[in-house]
């Protein structure tokens, strides 16, 4: 797992904070005589830090560093279980439910829950459960709080506890007790609103609500549902929720249908799905709107999308391999859905893929373990605290080895805010051209969103490749405008940055003058430029040993690669700064200071890939060092100017 980064980097980063203000008093600000402005300053800086500028890569990347891959848990049953089905209410509490996996295959009831994410799995059985029954599912709201249809016993019926499983209650008013009765989904906005649904009985489908947490339910009147079709049925958990809106899938009929209520299951409408005769029909939905069919009954699945609720739906003619076993799309993410395949005996159709189009486009995951592969039961679940989370089910060795694996993403940081070039002093009529380049620590590709200053909005632009520039055009009518400003986003998190900005007009720079005598700041001594130069040289270094090192790690000629262009970025930047006159300097502060966050995002990333080739991780943390050295010199430089983007935005 992952190392303590964030310790290390921290411990860098007050060294060179020391080194900023106290070895370069060229850095300081002048007439510092009294506490009360020392105490200023700190305050100042503090306002700093709620930007990505000054020390980022302390305050805004060190304390996102977090372990992440694959993680077996014990699921803390005795006797071999396999799980298949799973219920993450966050990223700390999941419930399942557990089938026999002794190869005698007698039904059980059986459930296990984590409270912490997965550190301790308590399992237990359904007590008062029939004799012969079999769990369908799953759906908890909280730890206390669960409910599991089961089925094929007597009776059939939904059992709910409200004391995370010490005990269950038969909920008898919820019957499934007539012929072809037939328990499939139960689904809860809250520990008192819930709805269930089964197979057709007395020629409708056997659906209930309830307003007290199934103390009481009701059966959904027959007219409120359109007719079954002939043979048609539900399938045990084939269904999803979004808001107020339930959605579920039909088998054993055809044309396919998928069911859908705006009003948590009081009235249902039912739209066709163009599947072919014999398929198994489960929905995913990301919105109210946008959604994904999937046909389950075969290896591989046929997939049918939606942007109107689920009334209309078109065949997905998809690129790579979608795995039909588990399907799901992960919460808080522009379109992203993750497939898993189950088959021991044709290895092709097993595996997870993911897709980031909305599932026009699949590809294999291929870090999954073998040992996840050779043990996965088609159950998972998925959840999005600020990064991608799962738990994917297996079979348990014993009650403290194995049953299910945890999957951890890594942490999705922000993309940098944009770094804007172009004309500061535009004519009215003429159309610039600017560019927005922007850098995502995690890879992620990017999307911009332009502010002209002019009351002209335009985006999101893309995605495109961190850290590849992208150029947009306009045309000023006058010369109104103050400033261009510019965000981006990253897919599939759609994590925003914050805004960054391009004054033009000859804005009043909060004491930033066109004239050099009207300006209250010192001149940059060219001993504190040198030593930058030096830490531009000591980046320099280090990335030829990471490129030396590549003849043994293919993977790092690519990533040298892409520093050294970093690097060369900043020491154009450097000159660019070193060559021009105040007041552009604070320009070309903010630049080089917003590229800097992006690079140091990318090392941060970078430690987590390699935290266990020690040699290659120790150069990497070396990097952090001189690049803590500048960012922070250059931030205090334009405290010394001061710079007005070093101030909160009005």
């Amino acid at each position: 797992m992952s190392k303590n980064h964030t310790g290390k980097i921290l411990a860098i980063g007050i060294i060179v904070l020391f080194i900023g203000v106290g070895i370069h008093p060229a850095f300081a600000v002048e007439d510092r005589t009294s506490a009360s402005e020392n105490e200023n300053l700190i305050i100042a800086s503090e306002e700093i830090y709620e930007k990505p500028v000054g020390l980022s890569l302390l305050k805004r990347y060190a304390t996102q560093i977090y372990q992440y891959g694959w993680e077996e848990q014990a699921t803390g049953f005795s006797e071999p279980r396999g799980l298949h089905d799973i219920y993450a209410v966050d990223e700390h509490i999941v419930w399942a439910v557990a089938y026999d996996a002794s190869g005698v295959n007698e039904p059980i009831c059986e459930f296990t829950k984590t409270e912490n994410g997965g550190e301790l799995w308590e399992a237990n059985e359904i007590i008062g459960a029939p004799d012969e029954g079999d769990t369908a599912m799953i759906f908890a709201v909280d730890e206390n709080h669960a409910w599991v249809p089961i089925h094929s016993g007597d009776p059939q019926g939904i059992w709910a506890t409200s004391d995370g499983g010490e005990t269950w209650v038969h909920q008898d008013t919820a019957e499934f007790s007539e012929g072809g009765a037939f328990p499939n989904i139960v689904h809860f906005w809250d520990e008192n609103i819930g709805w269930c649904q089964g197979d057709p009985v007395d020629g409708y489908f056997e659906m209930y609500t309830t307003t007290d947490g199934g103390n009481n339910w009701e059966r959904v009147p027959q007219e409120n549902i359109p007719t079954p079709l002939p043979g048609e049925y539900g399938i045990v958990g084939y269904y999803d929720v979004v808001g107020d809106t339930v959605w579920w899938g039909t088998a054993n009929a055809y044309p396919l249908r998928v069911f859908r209520s705006k009003d948590r299951g009081y009235s249902w409408e039912a739209f066709e799905v163009p599947f072919d005769a014999g398929s198994y029909v489960d929905i995913q939905f990301k919105d109210e709107n946008n959604g994904i069919a999937i046909d389950k009954n075969f290896e591989f699945a046929f997939l049918a999308e939606t942007s109107d609720g689920g009334e209309t739906w078109h065949l997905i003619d998809y690129e790579g391999t979608c795995f039909a076993a588990d399907f799901d799309y992960v919460p808080n993410t522009a379109n992203m859905y993750i497939s898993s395949g189950v088959n021991a005996i044709v290895p092709a159709a097993r595996g997870f893929s993911r897709s980031f189009d909305g599932g026009h486009s699949w590809s294999i995951w291929t870090d999954v373990p073998e040992e996840v592969l050779l043990g996965y039961t088609g159950a998972s679940t998925w959840v999005n605290p600020g990064r991608v989370m799962g738990w994917v089910g297996g079979i348990n060795e014993d009650e403290f080895t194995g049953g299910v694996w945890k999957y951890t993403g890594p942490s999705n940081i922000p993309p940098t805010p944009p770094i804007i070039i172009g004309e500061k002093d535009p004519t009215p009529e003429i159309k610039y051209e600017y560019s927005f380049t922007s850098i995502d620590p995690n890879g992620d590709n990017i999307s911009y969103l332009i502010d002209w200053g002019d009351g002209t909005v335009e985006g999101w632009y893309g995605p495109y490749k961190s850290g590849d520039s992208i150029y947009a055009a306009h045309t000023y009518h006058d010369k109104s405008a103050q400033y261009i400003r510019a965000k981006a986003k990253d897919h599939p998190y759609e994590a925003e940055s914050d805004w960054s900005y391009l004054w033009i007009r000859g804005r009043d720079r909060n004491h930033e003058s066109n004239n050099k005598e009207d300006c209250n700041c010192k001149e940059i001594d060219s001993r504190h430029l040198v030593i930058l130069e030096r830490q531009l040289n000591r980046l320099e270094v280090y990335t030829k040993l990471l490129l030396v090192l590549s003849k043994y790690n293919p993977e790092l000629k690519e990533i040298s690669e892409k520093l050294s262009n970093e690097i060369s970025t900043l020491n154009e930047m450097f000159e660019e700064l070193t060559n021009d006159r105040f007041p552009i300097i604070c320009d070309n502060l903010e630049k080089i200071v917003y590229f800097i966050d992006g690079y140091a995002g990318y090392l941060v990333f970078l430690l987590d890939i390699y935290q266990d080739y020690p040699i290659i991780y120790n150069i990497i943390l070396l990097m952090v060092a001189p690049l803590v050295t500048i960012e922070m010199s250059f931030t205090i430089l334009a405290f010394i100017f001061q710079c007005s983007w070093i101030k909160p935005f009005p």
